[in-house]
């Protein structure tokens, strides 16, 4: 199974795919967890930020929350 993680464009740092919080917390930064990973043989896919952007922009949460923020403000 693949562990799946992304690059952020915040911190410079890796998250796992599935994080979402403050980039300053102390466990957010996971690179040293990907780099032992990798060097143990397991599969880890790193995807970019702009791969996390879409697929949070193509969840309900996300149509329902931001983009009505979004578009109610004027």
């Amino acid at each position: 199974m693949t562990r799946r993680y992304y690059e952020c464009e915040i911190c410079g740092g890796i998250h796992h795919w599935e994080w979402n919080g403050d980039c300053r917390e102390k466990h957010a930064n996971v690179t040293d967890e990907v780099d032992s990973l990798e060097a143990d043989g397991i599969d880890v896919e790193i995807l970019s930020w702009e791969d996390r952007i879409a697929a949070d922009a193509a969840t309900d949460w996300f149509r329902d929350t931001i983009m009505k923020a979004l578009l109610n403000k004027k």
